[in-house]
Order: C-alpha cells, then sequence, then structure tokens
C-alpha cells in the first residue's frame, strides 16, 4: 500500500518522465505522469531521486493529488535496444496475461468481450492499417504503434478497474476489434474529466450489428462498476464519421450540440472538430427499463 515513485529513461539515460502509481488495496491503481527534461543524465537523475521524499509537496503539486506517502522503491526502466526486443515480446506477452485476469468476460447474443492476448496482436494491426477503418483518424497505425497500442489497452484495465474489451464473434471464434470505455488523457473545458464508451472493428464485420451490441454491454457495465464524472458516458468522433455516429444513437446517446470541440491532440487536422455525445444515468435506466 502507498505510492511507487518510477522513473523511465530513454537512450543513454535520457530522463523522460516520472510517475507517481497509486496503489491500495481493494482499489484501481491511478498513474501520475510528468514529462521531464531530456537532458538530465543517468546519474543526475539519481540525485534527484535522493532528494525526492523532501520535495513531497512539489511533487504534489505537479501532479495535482492530495497527498499521499512516497516509498523508496524505485524502478529504472530504459529503452529497448533492438538486441532486446525479444525480452520486450516475452516481457509484453507476461504483461498481457496478467492484464488479462483482471478483465471480466461478458457475453452478449452473439459476441464475447474478453481480455487481450498476445494472439490478437496481428489481427488487430490489419485492422489499424486499414485505411477505410483508419478514415476518420489522421493516419493508419505501423505494426509497433497497434502493438503498443493493444498493451495499453491491456494494462488499462489493471490501473482503472475499466477499460476497452477485445472482441470476438461467438459462432467463429474471431477476433473483429475492439469496443470498451476509456477515460480521455487530454484536457477541454466542458468536455473533461470524462468516461467514453468507443469501438473500433474490422471492415469486413461492419453492418452486422456487432458495435452497438457490444456497446450496450460496455454501458452497462460502465454505469454498474465505474465511477463517472457527471454521471454520464460520453462518445465522441469527427463530425463527419456518420456511421459512429448512428451507432451512438442507437445505443441512447444523445447529441449535446454546445460540447462540440476541436481535439487538443490532432492539431490542423482537417478532421480535428468532434461532436460529443452523452447519456446520463436516468435517461440510460429509462431506457433499459422499456
Amino acid at each position: 500500500a502507498g505510492s511507487i515513485v518510477q522513473l523511465d529513461f530513454g537512450e543513454a539515460g535520457e530522463q523522460k518522465r516520472v510517475n507517481l502509481i497509486e496503489a491500495f488495496p481493494g482499489r484501481p491503481a491511478k498513474v501520475f505522469s510528468i514529462p521531464l527534461t531530456r537532458h538530465k543524465t543517468l546519474k543526475n537523475a539519481r540525485v534527484t531521486l535522493d532528494g525526492l521524499e523532501g520535495r513531497l509537496e512539489e511533487f504534489k503539486s505537479m501532479v495535482r493529488m492530495p497527498e499521499q506517502r512516497i516509498s523508496r522503491t524505485v524502478r529504472y526502466q530504459k529503452t529497448a535496444s533492438p538486441d532486446s526486443n525479444s525480452r520486450r515480446r516475452s516481457r509484453a506477452r507476461q504483461h498481457i496475461r496478467h492484464a488479462g485476469q483482471m478483465t471480466p468476460q461478458i457475453r452478449t447474443d452473439r459476441l464475447l468481450l474478453r481480455e487481450w492476448r498476445d494472439s490478437d496482436k496481428v489481427p488487430y494491426g490489419l485492422l489499424n492499417a486499414d485505411k477505410k477503418v483508419m478514415e476518420h483518424f489522421p493516419s493508419v497505425l505501423t505494426p509497433l504503434q497497434s502493438d503498443e497500442m493493444v498493451d495499453r489497452m491491456a494494462t488499462a484495465w489493471v490501473l482503472r478497474g475499466f477499460g476497452l474489451w477485445a472482441v470476438e464473434r461467438s459462432d467463429t471464434g474471431q477476433f473483429i476489434g475492439f469496443v470498451g470505455l476509456s477515460a480521455p488523457g487530454f484536457e477541454v473545458e466542458g468536455v473533461t474529466p470524462c468516461v467514453e464508451v468507443g469501438w473500433r472493428l474490422a471492415k469486413q464485420h461492419w453492418g452486422h450489428g456487432f458495435a452497438p451490441e457490444a456497446a450496450a454491454a460496455a454501458l452497462t457495465f460502465g454505469f454498474a462498476n465505474v465511477e463517472l464524472p457527471n454521471d454520464e458516458i460520453v462518445s465522441f468522433t469527427t463530425t463527419q464519421n456518420l456511421k459512429s455516429r448512428r451507432v451512438m444513437q442507437k445505443i441512447g446517446l444523445r447529441l449535446d450540440p454546445a460540447r462540440e470541440f476541436d481535439h487538443p491532440m490532432t492539431p490542423g487536422w482537417h478532421g480535428q472538430r468532434h461532436v460529443l455525445y452523452c447519456i446520463d444515468r436516468a435517461t440510460w435506466q429509462a431506457g433499459v427499463t422499456r
């Protein structure tokens, strides 16, 4: 119990960020990350660590969190070199297996929402390389970017107690994409903090109603198990993504024109303008009981 300070380092000992991991029994862990200057050497970073406990107030103000005890447990982690790629992949597989133990399974009429597996990375990479699937994103993903996204999605279940499920068809056992809940890391006034329901399915599985079927199950899980800002779940997409907007409407979300926003992570992109749909608990419960 307590908080752990984790320092991550880049090549040649360059310091990338400090992570404060808040972990208490019976609660999902929370991570507060602070980017640091990249010119500090590993030696200087160790000096910084030695004085970190005495700088709790400064650190606390940087991460905007209540006072917690900082333990002396510190992990040093360097960017993997090409020679260590096999070890990195092995650790990633072990990490996904561990995260899978934290991921609840949900069955709908035709789908299984389940934990992420290392075998999902290849089909998920193909999905993310499809220009049609990624039409309303700034670009397709490289295989490495796609693999790293799988690792992050698996980790979210450990850190937050909710996240994005891998989705497979019950009739064939085929992996078809993801559906679930996430907490955006960016800040937009009137939008964040929030919990978002989202989905991304392979193109050959469009048009069967799989996205609304799985997303409806994610809403049920969210209202039953997740602490929701404003007691609501939102979803947002580019103004031109009509297919996703129809899914949002099918699962009961309603457009909130006053919360339309420019996505801060995509400056200058033609699809930066986003619409937001939302549903609060009362509206969701009314729909469920009809």
